[in-house]
């Protein structure tokens, strides 16, 4: 079974790093589970943290208004 899981974030540096590790230490084999962060405009290191994190595609939205809302549409 092939699994995907979006992380939606905005300015979450401080959270992400953990969230990624607990998606990617979960029980599905390589190759059956892909991890998507979307970023909606985040001033932070989100990115680079996430675009560091092996295996995790990195989504980045330009939007003039920044919202975690913007990821989920």
């Amino acid at each position: 079974m092939d699994v995907d899981v979006v992380i939606i974030g905005l300015n979450a540096a401080n959270t992400l790093e953990t969230c990624l590790k607990s998606v990617s230490s979960s029980a599905y084999r390589d190759g059956e589970i892909r991890i998507f962060y979307v970023d909606s405009g985040s001033s932070d290191d989100s990115i680079a943290l996430a675009q560091n994190f092996p295996g995790v595609v990195v989504l980045e939205l330009d939007t003039e208004h920044p919202s975690p809302g913007a990821g989920r549409n």
